[in-house]
């Protein structure tokens, strides 16, 4: 993982917008973060750690308190991650759980936490996300994880290094150093290889107990549950034998019987069929009787209904005649209908324009009252404008007045502020005659001082050093008294300069002051110069603010309604058009109706000239339709039925003869088969006396129901042999199945323990290759640990855990040069911890980097730490990053360390103030 963009926003001290582009140092990629304490430093990497896991680098700070005490209420805390993971780029932003001000009403409301991970394209612009991988807090973690393939105190320990916590990896339990190698290696295969290898053990010991329990289940349906297998089998085996020769016993019996019931079916068969064929004929004889009978009878029915049906000719011609005049009775109703119902369209119509011209008369009125409410409106809204002026004025008038007011008094606390300054210079002025006496006086004490110490050398008719005179009337005293010292020299001075400068500042102080003032009156002339209406009060103005504000809302009453009444005339005015237009409509349509309701009473007049009284009722009509067409109907009928009676009965006569001669042939056919069957019978030896169908029958059921005996016993002794067989089969099956299964579970459950730690090392098969990688690691950290430490320390695995009880091979401990001995790491002083952590984060960052591990580590972020480091152990430590920053890893380093700064260009400087922290980077 690399990091490129870092955006904070209300984070920590960054009560702003931070950004830092670790893409600057790629050319330069070792870095150093330095700065004031107290400035965020280290919250640079709470910022990282927050953004991929939603928690800060160190339990000191929980993600709710990460929220800038000096944000304002409208910027929320947010954190923006830009990363790249190998060839892919990817973007997390993050919002921890926050209050912020309301954005309806007041006060404030909880904002609830929220994440996004963003997958980018590189070279995306800035404004651009990419495509949305997960957008819930608890998917964002969990993707973000499987990404880096770290949790967030893995990540903590092997690529950020924070403050306090640097030797978490190097002091870490055997299990927690497994956990973290186990995802940087991705070494799961292992663990699932363990499972998989207990699981098989497991299922092998399963299906092992799952053989032996068929097995005696199988011997316990045989009851032979307490027998041995070979006994058992032999005891199965006999059973089988005795079993076989009752079966083919009994089938022998079985088929002499079912040979014997086939020759006693077949000549039963054949006695019935001689009786069913004789019995045949006879009934084909009495047919024919009846079919000649029944022709006689049809042929007298046909020719009495050819006689009756001569009278259809008349009955058609009549149906015609009535045909015709119930189309006249018909014309006749559908005219007197019309005729009625344009009588009450015509009323309807005329009762219509009555009611639509009632309509439009009222709303006539209606538009001539709102026109009228109208015309009132207007001339009450007339003098809004007016009014709104007039108000303005008035209320600008107030103001005026307020300002004045309002001036007043600035002039009279600027004229106080004067006399305050005045005062002050005046203090001031007083301050700095003392001070400059003080000086005087320590002058002339000290001019005395060196008089003294001069008069002590001069000598009579000798040049004096100052005034090269050989005589001197009057040296000073021979005591020099107290000379004033450098201290209080300097003392007085400063207070003299301290003096000076505070009357200096006095003297600015009242000059502001007194532009104060003068500014001050100069507005509050110019206010009484402008001021409207000069002659009224403020209480007037008020007042007349007032009514003048009651009389502009009446004003503006009044044209909201009239502006209401202007479209409600509208609407008036457009419904009218409506009403007319439905008016004209109506009064069309009764003249339309008066005309349709005079050409139907004249259709109808000329009808009824033309049909008779009695045939004008189109009911009367159809009873004699229905009354002629019943009798021509029923003529025609009688004759249809009479004439399909003489066919059938012909058909019928027919077919009586042609059954009479099949059944004469049936039955010589059926007495000839009987012959032939009673032959095979006695051929048998079958009994003649029982060849009669009655004895047949008897003889019949009885050989059946020792048959259905016999296969019943058959088929129950069949069942018993084929039980018999299954079981010997599934024995030996099961004992050969039993064998392979035993030897291979033995071979697994073995590799199963050997690889779950039970073996002298007590060392899982996983826990033995990460110990493997661990090595790795360690040889790259002591290449670097010997050089830091200038060969004293080397860090070694235990070789046996300490605890034969639980589970180790991944301890650590520190061989000693010095000494000869190994030893705990924990009890590496703090400076050689930092060391040796040190040297193991870079060897694990080598070995990862360099292997086929599920976490690229190309990056390494270390807080503090370097402060417990000597000058040369401080050389060394810095030797080894450099070095690391030539394979292309980002490394950076927060610290106070002063001699960093001068080895490390590349800088990112962190600067504390009043409004919140900046960052500012320094390239070389």
């Amino acid at each position: 993982m690399r990091p490129l963009k870092l955006l904070m926003r209300a984070f920590g001290p960054y009560h702003g917008e931070q950004e830092v582009d670790f893409t600057t140092f790629e050319e330069a990629p070792l870095f150093l973060v330095h700065g004031e304490t107290g400035s965020g430093k280290s919250m640079l990497l709470d910022a990282i750690c927050f953004a991929l896991f939603g928690r800060a680098s160190g339990p000191e700070r929980e993600a709710g308190q990460l929220r800038s005490q000096q944000a304002e209420d409208a910027t929320l805390t947010e954190v923006r991650l830009d990363f790249r993971l190998g060839g892919e780029h990817y973007r997390v932003i993050r919002r921890p759980t926050q209050r912020r001000r309301k954005k309806r009403g007041e006060g404030f409301t909880t904002e609830d936490a929220h994440a996004e991970l963003w997958r980018r394209t590189p070279g995306m612009p800035e404004e651009e996300e990419g495509v949305l991988l997960a957008e819930k807090v608890g998917d964002v973690n969990a993707k973000v994880e499987d990404l880096l393939g770290l949790t967030a105190e893995q990540f903590r320990q092997v690529i950020v290094l924070p403050q306090g916590r640097f030797r978490d990896l190097l002091t870490a339990s055997s299990t927690q150093r497994q956990e973290i190698l186990q995802r940087l290696f991705d070494t799961e295969i292992y663990a699932r290889l363990e499972a998989a290898l207990k699981e098989r053990a497991r299922a092998g010991k399963e299906r092992l107990e799952r053989l032996r329990e068929r097995n005696a289940a199988l011997l316990q349906r045989h009851g032979l549950e307490e027998a041995d297998d070979e006994v058992a089998k032999a005891a199965l085996q006999e059973r089988l034998s005795e079993i076989e020769k009752e079966l083919e016993k009994t089938t022998s019996t079985l088929s002499e019987n079912e040979e014997k019931l086939k020759y006693v079916s077949e000549l039963l068969q054949a006695r019935e069929a001689e009786e069913t064929h004789t019995a045949t004929l006879v009934q084909a004889q009495e047919a024919l009787r009846m079919a000649t009978e029944t022709a006689r009878q049809a042929e007298t029915t046909l020719a009495e209904a050819r006689r009756k049906a001569e009278k259809i000719h008349s009955l058609t011609a009549e149906e015609e005649r009535l045909k015709a005049a119930l189309k006249d009775a018909t014309a006749l109703a559908v005219l007197a209908k019309e005729v009625k119902e344009r009588e009450e369209a015509l009323t309807a119509a005329r009762r219509a324009a009555e009611e639509a011209e009632a309509v439009a008369e009222k709303h006539a009125t209606d538009l001539r009252v709102a026109g009228e409410r109208l015309e009132a409106a207007r001339e009450r809204a007339a003098p809004e404008k007016a009014l709104a002026l007039e108000l303005k004025q008035l209320q600008d008038a107030l103001a005026q007045r307020a300002a004045l007011e309002e001036a007043g008094r600035t002039v009279m606390q600027a004229q106080e502020t004067l006399k305050e300054r005045q005062a002050e210079r005046k203090h001031a002025e007083r301050a700095l005659e003392e001070a400059e006496r003080a000086v005087d006086a320590i002058q002339a004490r000290l001019r005395q001082a060196h008089a003294v110490m001069l008069a002590r050398t001069l000598e009579p008719g000798r040049p004096c050093p100052v005034c090269g005179s050989t005589e001197h009337p009057a040296p000073a005293g021979k005591e020099a008294g107290d000379a004033p010292g450098e201290a209080e020299i300097a003392a007085a001075e400063e207070a003299l300069a301290q003096a000076r400068a505070a009357l200096e500042m006095t003297r600015q102080a009242e000059t502001e002051a007194a532009r104060a003032v003068s500014a001050a009156e100069a507005r509050l002339q110019a206010l009484r110069q402008t001021l409207a209406l000069p002659d009224r009060t403020p209480e007037e103005l008020a007042e007349k603010a007032r009514a003048a504000e009651r009389a502009l809302e009446e004003a503006r009453a009044a044209a909201a309604e009239a502006e209401k009444l202007e479209r409600a005339v509208e609407t008036l005015k457009f419904r009218q058009e409506e009403l007319t237009r439905s008016l004209e409509e109506r009064r069309a349509s009764v003249s339309s109706a008066e005309h349709e309701l005079a050409r139907a009473r004249g259709g109808l007049e000329q009808l009824l000239e033309r049909v008779p009284e009695e045939m004008r009722s189109p009911e009367v009509v159809e009873a004699r339709l229905r009354d002629v067409r019943g009798r021509r109907a029923a003529l025609e009928e009688t004759l249809r039925q009479a004439e399909e009676r003489h066919g059938k009965a012909a058909e019928a006569l027919a077919a009586a003869q042609a059954r009479l001669h099949d059944a004469e042939k049936a039955r010589a056919k059926a007495e000839a088969a009987a012959e032939k069957a009673l032959r095979r019978y006695l051929e048998a030896g079958l009994p003649q006396e029982e060849s009669m169908p009655e004895r047949l029958r008897d003889r019949q059921a009885e050989l059946r129901a020792a048959i259905e005996q016999l296969r019943e016993v058959r088929g129950r002794l069949d069942e018993r042999r084929k039980g018999l067989r299954d079981t010997l089969a599934a024995l030996a099956e099961l004992a050969q199945e039993r064998a392979a299964l035993e030897h291979e579970h033995a071979l697994v459950h073995g590799l199963s323990a050997l690889a779950s730690g039970d073996n002298p090392a007590r060392m899982t098969l996983q826990r033995y290759v990460l110990a493997a990688l661990l090595d790795e690691v360690l040889a790259a950290a002591n290449h670097r640990l010997r050089v830091m430490s200038q060969g004293r320390y080397e860090l070694r695995r235990r070789a046996l855990p300490g605890d034969l009880r639980r589970a180790g091979g991944l301890d650590l401990d520190v061989l000693d040069a010095w000494s000869g001995e190994a030893r705990p790491v924990q009890t590496l002083s703090g400076g050689e911890s930092f060391l040796a952590a040190l040297a193991l984060a870079l060897g694990l960052a080598d070995v990862v980097q360099a292997g086929a591990g599920g976490v690229r580590m190309e990056t390494l972020f270390i807080d503090e730490g370097f402060g417990s480091l000597d000058a040369e152990a401080l050389d060394h430590a810095i030797e080894a990053l450099v070095n690391l920053r030539a394979k292309g890893r980002l490394i950076g380093i927060i610290s106070h360390v002063p001699e960093l700064r001068e080895r490390i260009p590349a800088q990112l400087r962190v600067r504390k103030g009043r409004n919140g922290s900046s960052i500012e980077p320094v390239l070389p």
